[in-house]
Formats: C-alpha cells, structure tokens, sequence
C-alpha cells in the first residue's frame, strides 16, 4: 500500500503514481481495456470504411451539388459523431471506475475489477453532471477572452485602416508597423488565454476524486476542489502543465510522428485505413497512459488534504485506535487453591484438668 501521509513534492506525486501503476498494473489496465477496446476498434473500421466518403459530402456540398448521392456518407458522418461521443462515455466510465479501484487502493483495501467498475457506473451520472459544468465554466471563460481580443483586433485594424487613409508615406509606414505589432500581441494573447484557462481547470483538477471518493454532487464536488486548491495554486497549474506534456510525450508525439510517416508511404487510397488506424490507436496508448493519469490525480487529492485538513494526523490517530483496539488484554489468571493445600482445622483445646 502506498501511504500518503505526508505532503509530497509534485515529482514524489509522479513517482507516486508510476510505482503504484507498476504494483497494480494488471488490475489497472483492465479496468482501462473493457471501456477503450470496443470504442477503439470500432473507431477504426469505422474510419476506414467512410473517410473517403467524407470528403465527397464536402465537395459536394462546396460545389453545391446534388445531395441525394451522399446521403449514405452524411449517415456515415453522423454514426463517427456518435462514436466520439461514445468515446467520451468510455473514457469517462474508465475515468470513474479507476478511481473507484485508487481510492480504496491507496487506503488499503483490495478491490476487485468487477466491483470496481460497479462502484464506478453509481457515479456516472453525477460525472457527466459536473463534466458539462466544467465544460460551461471553461468554455464560457475562453470564449469571453477570445471575445475581448477579437474587439481588441478589430478596433486596431480600424485604426491602421484609417491611419492609411491619409495617403502620406509616413503614415503608411506608420501603419504597416502598428499592423504587424498588432499581430505580434494577437499571438501572443492567444497564448496567454491559456493562463487564465488554465488556472480554472487547475481549480476544478481534482473534482472528479472529490466526486468519487466522497461521494459529492456535481456542484459539491466542484466546490470542494475548489477549497483544496485554495493556497496552491498555482502548484497545481504546475502539476496539470507537467500533466499535459507528459500526455503529450506520450500520446501526442508517437501517434503524430506516426501519421507523418504513413502518409508519406501510403498512397492516397489507403488515406481512409490511415485515419482509423491513429484514430484507433489513440485509444489503445490510452488504456496504458489512462491509469497513469487518474493514479495522478487522486495523489494530488490526498496531497491537498494532507495539507489542508491534517489528513496524516487523522491517518496516524486511526491507526493507533486500531491497534490499541486489536491489542488483547492481558488477563491475569483466577486464583486457584488446590484442596490438598488446605490446612486441617485445628483440634479443639483440651477441657481444663480439675
């Protein structure tokens, strides 16, 4: 058992997880397999088959075509829809049902995959209630920046607009510079969006343990991350960001250098089995990388209450209280008197002589 009773450094956390992961891999990559096999291997033959189909819908519908002859690919178009949003389901049922096996793991309890995935599908439904909050709250928040810097674009652009207008050389240099620094500051607050973004998702990071591990609503579980993360976060924007490159590394990196190399020696007819098959394979890095990843998360759960609500101390009084309690009493022994031990009772004096 992994004890976290103790504040722990953000690389302890990932080693943290690596060695649990190697301590239960099997468990854990199966827990991760029964949801992401099917949706994977579905993804594939799916992709394989209607890829091509795809880009005649949008050549059809650019050239404004008849419609009528890909109606079979837009039905194709909409059964890959719906098999994304099934690959959601599955990522999120694998998402809970891990945590369902980490929490009890972590504290000492065996569990098995059966009612590890049972304890899981319990809390879906308040798992899908607080994804779609998250997905407001942060959607809202990018949506509103991008907002502000298209305001921001536009009322430069308006300017240098005018600025060039005048039709003197000066202010058409004056212009031209105004336009390419605008530029410059627009990409650069596209990468700043991500800071504000980013520290919000690092305030929601571990809703999805709070909301297994105590059993909390959407709106609970939320607000209890947000108390967690209060007075560390940005260590937690860390740790999401060290989160994201080691995703990355390991998923993102591979599957590209991937696709890059099979498009260079695949011909464009095998384009379609091509897309399924790093489509697919997505999937299949992710029932390895999956684990890894909640294993993470539900550190840095018990990290964060370790150093707000004393959890060690707690973890430390339980124990001695179990001990103490399992402790037997000594018991002294009844005293016992054999009846050879007893003395005779002693003559009755004698009468006096007269």
């Amino acid at each position: 058992m992994l004890q976290v009773n103790r504040p722990m450094g953000l690389g302890e956390l990932l080693d943290g997880a690596f060695r649990a992961y190697r301590a239960h891999f099997a468990r854990l990559v199966l827990i991760s397999a029964i949801f992401m096999v099917p949706v994977g291997i579905a993804t594939t033959l799916l992709l394989g088959f209607t890829v091509s189909g795809f880009n005649q819908l949008f050549f059809a519908a650019t050239n404004e075509g008849d419609l009528g002859g890909a109606a079979p690919t837009a039905y194709a178009l909409l059964a890959y829809l719906g098999l994304g949003l099934l690959g959601y389901v599955a990522m999120a049922l694998a998402c809970v049902s891990l945590i369902s096996f980490i929490v009890p793991m972590l504290q000492g309890e065996d569990l098995s995959v059966g009612e590890s995935i049972r304890r899981g599908v319990r809390r879906m439904p308040a798992f899908i209630g607080m994804a779609l909050l998250v997905a407001l709250g942060i959607g809202g928040l990018t949506l509103a920046l991008y907002l502000v810097l298209a305001v921001f674009f536009f009322v430069v652009a308006a300017g240098v607009a005018a600025l060039s207008s005048f039709g003197d050389r000066g202010m058409g240099a004056l212009a031209i510079g105004a336009m390419i620094v605008a530029f410059l500051f627009y990409f650069v607050a596209i990468f700043l969006v991500f800071i504000p973004v980013g520290l919000l998702a690092a305030r929601w990071l571990v809703a999805p343990v709070t909301l297994v591990a105590e059993r909390m609503g959407p709106r609970g579980s939320l607000k209890r991350s947000w108390a967690l993360t209060r007075g560390n976060l940005w260590r937690c924007f860390g740790y999401l960001v060290l989160l994201v490159i080691f995703n990355f590394v390991v998923i993102g990196l591979p599957i590209t250098m991937l696709q890059s190399l099979l498009m260079f020696a695949l011909t464009t007819q095998w384009y379609g089995w091509l897309s399924g098959l790093v489509a697919g394979l997505t999937y299949f890095v992710n029932i390895l990388w999956y684990p890894i990843l909640v294993l993470a998360l539900t550190l840095l759960y018990f990290d964060l209450r370790v150093r707000n609500e004393s959890l060690d101390l707690d973890a430390r009084v339980r124990a001695l209280e179990q001990s103490v309690g399992s402790a037997a009493q000594p018991t002294l022994p009844s005293p016992s008197i054999e009846v050879s031990e007893i003395p005779p009772p002693a003559p009755p004096p004698a009468p006096p002589a007269i």
